[in-house]
């Protein structure tokens, strides 16, 4: 029987365990036909998620980083872990923040099962706001005329599968035939624009990126209090190196335009005796653009992260039923 991995990615999230985020995860993730593993990889959290996750997922696979891996690496080391030890057919990736609907996963894979997906390298589910239920968190991927990427949040057609530019990473399948060529998420993005980047190098190498609307999952999505600035950082930073990787005149139009939004914020700080709380936001953005032009000018080719290199360093194997690993000899 083939084998499907749902990778959940988890950091600091023990309030998602409590709330039962994960329950439906490792509940509704079934599929006739295949092997589902789910696989935690725990990303050097401080607040007892690891615990948490072993005193409740018994049936999963939890591996646990020493160090925060943010979001790529850390990604790409459990698909790897995966690959290495239940040989998969398909990846999906989810957050820690995610609640999955019953079926979910059997219309993702019936789709890319089908001869109409022989194609399609990644097939997102519909994300709907876990907060606000009535609401499209994401359908994929837009771009405006500057080259800023957007979750799409509105359809006008709502047809089964819609073919995008790019696929939000939440909820999404993977095709591990497709990884095998393209590789998994590029670790010079961290967090941040990386789906945009995977989506964009499946269909050069003439893959489609779909969203199936049959599929629905709800995620939260939003930014913890004293980490918004965090996120910022990495959006601004990570939108020319995305651009300077696939279209040469977005990306020298964003470096036009970051060059002069920095001289606006230093000009503004500049003009400050004593800075403020109120003045982050424009420190970070400004430290954030220069940041990205420095690594953006420097690059000459975009880093490659194969499915393949498994390292068994990188992460410590802390429980797995099907591995022989105990959980009860685990401590964190």
């Amino acid at each position: 029987m083939e084998s499907i991995a749902i990778i959940v990615l988890t950091y600091n999230g023990k309030q998602y365990v409590s709330d039962q985020f994960l329950d439906t995860v490792v509940e509704l993730s079934k599929c006739k036909g295949y092997h589902v593993h789910v696989v935690f990889l725990d990303n050097g959290s401080v607040d007892g998620t690891l615990s948490a996750l072993l005193e409740r997922y018994e049936d999963a696979t939890i591996l646990r980083s020493p160090t925060n891996l943010l979001y790529c690496r850390g990604n790409n080391e459990a698909i790897r872990f995966a690959y290495k030890h239940f040989l998969c057919k398909y990846f999906v990736l989810m957050d820690q923040d995610v609640k999955v609907t019953d079926g979910y996963l059997q219309q993702l894979v019936d789709y890319m099962d089908s001869p109409d997906a022989r194609d399609v390298a990644e097939c997102q589910s519909l994300a709907m706001r876990a907060d606000e239920p009535e609401l499209l968190y994401s359908a994929g991927h837009r771009y405006d005329e500057h080259g800023t990427c957007f979750p799409i949040t509105e359809l006008n057609n709502r047809s089964s599968i819609t073919e995008v530019p790019s696929c939000s990473i939440v909820g999404t399948i993977f095709r591990s035939d497709a990884l095998l060529r393209s590789g998994l998420l590029c670790p010079i993005f961290d967090m941040y624009y990386e789906s945009s980047d995977i989506s964009f190098v499946l269909r050069g190498l003439g893959f489609r990126c779909v969203v199936n609307s049959d599929s629905v999952v709800y995620h939260y999505g939003r930014s913890f209090r004293g980490y918004e600035y965090t996120n910022y950082f990495y959006v601004f930073r990570n939108k020319p190196i995305f651009w300077r990787f696939h279209d040469e005149e977005k990306y020298m139009s964003t470096r036009s335009d970051y060059l002069e939004k920095i001289v606006e914020f230093e000009e503004t700080i500049s003009a400050k005796k004593f800075l403020t709380e109120s003045d982050e936001e424009a420190l970070t953005l400004s430290l954030s653009m220069k940041e990205g032009l420095r690594i953006s000018d420097a690059l000459h080719y975009r880093p490659s992260a194969e499915l393949k290199l498994y390292n068994p360093r990188s992460t410590v194997l802390v429980h797995s039923r099907y591995l022989g690993v105990d959980r009860a000899n685990s401590r964190e």
